[in-house]
């Protein structure tokens, strides 16, 4: 009779805790996290391709996307050009600092930081990413 009582009470237990937290409430934050990368991603490669067009520098520049599960993304990114360079590289080509930050719109605090160092030529409007550095 204890058995079967501490079986109900533990099942009692479990049901209530589960109203507190929805079964994969871990795994939303890891879609979270994940969508947050994805988006600073998308930002870099949105700048690359700003800077190709020569577009001008009135940034930062800031998009929203709508994602699946209720997920809406966000990133904003920035970019410069250099002062300094990595050196190696050909001559006429232009180094541009890229700072984007993603982040899921519905989520206090999951973001993710990228800065990447991209090189270009202008007359050709070809870029490269140089350098690629990640923190959360």
């Amino acid at each position: 009779m204890a058995m079967l009582f501490l079986v109900l009470i533990s099942a009692v237990g479990i049901y209530v805790i589960s109203l507190q937290y929805p079964v994969g409430h871990n795994q939303n934050r890891y879609e979270r996290e994940v969508a947050a990368k994805w988006m600073a991603i998308a930002g870099v490669h949105s700048a690359v391709a700003r800077i190709q067009q020569e577009a001008s520098q009135d940034l930062p520049y800031v998009r929203y996307f709508d994602g699946c599960r209720g997920i809406t993304g966000r990133y904003s990114v920035s970019f410069r050009q250099s002062q300094k360079s990595l050196g190696g590289g050909l001559a006429g080509e232009k180094e541009y600092i890229v700072l984007s930050e993603g982040s899921v719109v519905q989520s206090g605090g999951v973001r993710h930081m990228i800065r990447a160092t991209v090189l270009c030529l202008p007359k050709e409007r070809k870029c490269r990413i140089a350098l690629w550095e990640e923190s959360k």
